[in-house]
């Protein structure tokens, strides 16, 4: 993603004083978990954190408004925190191209809880010394309730080692009174930063030389110490004699709180045109660069802006060369004194954007085409650029320019880019009305809307509507990653019906277009479906093959989605193989990856398997609570899936020996199964009723059996065969029961020759 680098405020106004008091209260950040540096514009917070982190290991964060979604400051940070901790594993963030799942704003205050864990256990395990991580500009996420419960957490769970700043311009909206009380806060605010009498004097001596700290006093008390004044002030002191010196800080004691606008245009009345209209050009911009001041007719910008820069005057200069930015308080006022209008400020913004996406700066180029409504520019900038926008951390802009598109405008193209900028954000049901105005008619589509269309209805259980989008999806030309997914998807879809027939051959052309494409998202879901479409066949050795190739792809393309479905399927075959204590600790990543990263299906499934490896341990009660926790985010979905945790539930409460309880369970399974059509889960849910009707019910028992069986070999046959032995058996149909006991033992060993455990 592009990482908004902070624009930190020129080394003028408070670098040129030493302010050794205040770097060495910060040092005191060293033995504290907490600082915070709270006081309002102009006050130099950015400046002397950063001055102090010189040397240091710090990961420095701005925040913008797009960080109010988790997903969107998740991903940031980690990004960030990767310049200091080069292994720290992106998919702590949710994976920069996973998303989030389809009711990840559901459970936000979860996701926030679960990413601070992860974010803090990943660092405990990987910094070898200090590491200090700045979030500045907290005030721009306002009360973002899953944003500020992460960084609360950061900051209460951070590691030894790790020192958490937070800079605002307003007090920090959670409680630290706990962190106070362990002396682990450390706090700044205006009253420390502002000048002191003798820090104005210093400063007063060295731009106005001999006599310059005359008025010191004077300026102190009509400034209050606040930094950006005292240093516009001096500016506009120079060239004055001493006595009018006095006058004109006599001048600063103006009502109406604009001493900033005073003196800034104190300052402009001395400063050159070429300034002036410098300053006037760029205010409508966010940042700037002095090659495009250049193309617009300011040839000798780039040294005017090093000059103001240098001197401290409205201009920032950014961490990359050439780069500027007005100061907020000098924006605001240039914007109000010296203003473009019409078609001046259109033709500025226009230009501007031109050059900027010329240059690989697309984001401000979406910025000057927005804030002038130029929709014929912004449909043409986000065909050429939209992905690159949206994957690099600006889907909220994008979502923005491309909702404020008029309706014939926005193509099939537009509504894919912004469902791909809402599934980035966490809002799934906007992706899904996006794609679905894409995919409006009867007709074929193209793979990348017929594929992503299609999974969120497959995540949400929604066999029936996913099919019929894959079923819709048509590829023509080269192979793209696209065409293997949809493929990928839809033969997934197919294996929970059962249906390997159809299955096959689609789980192999995704995975012949994944290969001649190289991409490894799409490599990562054909090997999956391979792996699963082993284990149907009953091939564990080649299931397993299939899912160490697609770990490794899906970790190297950071798809989150199939790490966690492929660890969650790799719990599930341990549990076949017995090896219950290694299927926890696969169903433990998944789980971790799925409350970050907000897939609520696959957290089900996996808090499933999970429940059934402690039910084979023995641990009853645990495994009820997993399997509870995975029926409450089914019903929450109001998902098909939760016939799973349905049918193992019955396994547990038949084990227990509450035969109403496991009756029920199996029984709402079976229906519900049924419904979706979703064969894996209905086999054993027939087979689970049938052991606990054996004595009560017989003929239906039989009847369910004969049902479970019908569906032939699959994931469920065994079951299904010792159902049938038990059912025989309860009925003294000794020779029948011994048959079938014999046909599951038959296609038990036949699995295990296949995976290579005989």
């Amino acid at each position: 993603m592009t990482l908004r680098a902070k624009v930190l405020p020129p080394p003028l106004a408070s670098a040129c004083l030493p302010r050794e008091h205040l770097r060495a209260r910060l040092d005191g950040a060293n033995g504290r978990r907490l600082t915070t540096v709270i006081a309002g514009a102009g006050f130099g917070k950015s400046t002397l954190v950063a001055a102090w982190g010189q040397g240091r290991a710090m990961a420095w964060y701005t925040l913008g408004a797009e960080d109010a979604g988790l997903s969107a400051l998740s991903r940031g940070v980690v990004e960030a925190l990767r310049r200091q901790v080069p292994d720290l594993p992106l998919d702590v963030a949710g994976g920069p191209n996973g998303g989030d799942g389809p009711v990840a704003d559901a459970d936000e205050p979860g996701r926030a809880d679960a990413f601070a864990a992860a974010l803090c256990e990943a660092l405990q395990e990987r910094i070898r010394g200090p590491l200090v991580i700045v979030f500045d500009d907290l005030h721009e996420i306002g009360l973002a309730a899953g944003s500020l419960r992460a960084i609360e957490g950061l900051c209460r769970q951070a590691p030894p080692g790790v020192h958490l700043v937070l800079v605002s311009r307003t007090d920090v909206p959670f409680s630290i009174d706990r962190l106070r009380g362990q002396g682990q806060a450390l706090e700044l605010g205006g009253s420390d930063l502002a000048f002191d009498r003798e820090e104005v004097g210093a400063l007063l001596q060295q731009a106005l030389g001999a006599g310059g700290a005359d008025v010191a006093g004077l300026l102190h008390h009509a400034t209050g110490g606040w930094p950006v004044a005292v240093r516009l002030a001096t500016e506009a002191m120079r060239g004055l004699a001493g006595p009018e010196r006095a006058a004109a800080v006599e001048r600063l004691r103006r009502p109406g709180g604009v001493l900033f606008a005073y003196l800034a245009h104190e300052v402009f009345e001395r400063e050159p045109p070429e300034v002036r209209e410098l300053v006037r050009l760029v205010a409508p911009l966010e940042r700037f660069h002095a090659g495009l001041c250049a193309e617009l007719g300011m040839p000798d910008a780039a040294e005017l802006l090093g000059s103001l820069a240098r001197r401290g005057l409205f201009v920032e200069s950014g961490p990359d060369p050439g780069w500027f930015a007005l100061g907020a308080l000098a924006r605001d006022f240039a914007l109000e004194a010296f203003p473009l209008r019409g078609e001046q400020l259109a033709g500025l913004h226009r230009r501007a954007a031109a050059w900027f996406a010329a240059h690989g700066r697309p984001e401000l180029a979406l910025r000057s085409l927005t804030a002038v409504a130029d929709h014929h520019g912004i449909a043409a900038l986000l065909l050429e650029h939209g992905r690159a926008l949206v994957s690099g951390g600006a889907g909220d802009a994008v979502a923005r320019a491309a909702a404020a598109l008029p309706p014939e405008m926005r193509d099939g193209h537009i509504e894919l880019l912004l469902a791909r900028s809402h599934k980035r954000r966490g809002d799934w049901d906007a992706a899904l009305a996006c794609l679905h105005r894409a995919a409006a008619g009867d007709g074929p589509l193209p793979p990348e809307i017929a594929w992503r269309t299609g999974l969120i209805h497959h995540l949400r259980g929604e066999l029936d509507e996913a099919l019929r989008f894959y079923e819709r999806g048509r590829a023509g030309g080269p192979p793209t990653p696209d065409e293997a997914l949809l493929h990928a998807w839809h033969a997934s879809a197919l294996w929970l019906r059962g249906t390997a027939t159809r299955c096959g051959p689609l789980a192999r052309r995704a995975f012949a277009v994944a290969s001649a494409t190289g991409d490894d998202r799409a490599l990562a879901a054909a090997h999956t479906i391979l792996a699963m479409l082993a284990a149907l066949e009953g091939d564990r050795a080649v299931n397993a093959v299939h899912y160490e190739q697609a770990l490794r792809h899906a970790e190297r393309s950071g798809d989150v989605l199939q790490v966690i479905r492929i660890r969650t399927n790799r719990g599930s075959r341990h549990l076949e193989e017995g090896e219950y204590q290694a299927a926890i600790a696969e169903l433990d990543l998944a789980i971790r990856l799925a409350d970050v990263a907000g897939y609520a299906s696959f957290r089900a499934l996996a808090l499933t398997n999970r429940g059934e490896a402690r039910l084979r341990l023995g641990s009853l009660e645990e495994a009820i609570a997993d399997l509870e926790a995975a029926k409450a985010v089914s019903q929450r979905l109001g998902s098909g899936d939760l016939a799973y945790p349905l049918g193992m539930l019955g396994d547990v409460y038949r084990e227990r020996g509450d035969v109403s309880l496991a009756r029920a369970a199996y029984e709402e399974a079976a229906r519900r199964s049924e419904a979706m059509g979703d064969v894996q889960a209905l086999v054993p849910a027939l087979a689970g009723l049938a052991r606990v009707l054996a004595l009560d019910e017989p003929d239906r028992a039989r009847r369910l059996v004969d049902r479970a069986i019908a569906h032939g070999p699959g994931m469920g046959q065994v079951d299904a065969l010792l159902a049938g032995g038990h059912v025989a058996l309860a009925q003294g149909e000794r020779e029948q029961g011994a048959r079938l006991a014999a046909d599951a033992a038959t296609a038990a060993q036949r699995r295990r020759n296949r995976a290579g455990l005989a």
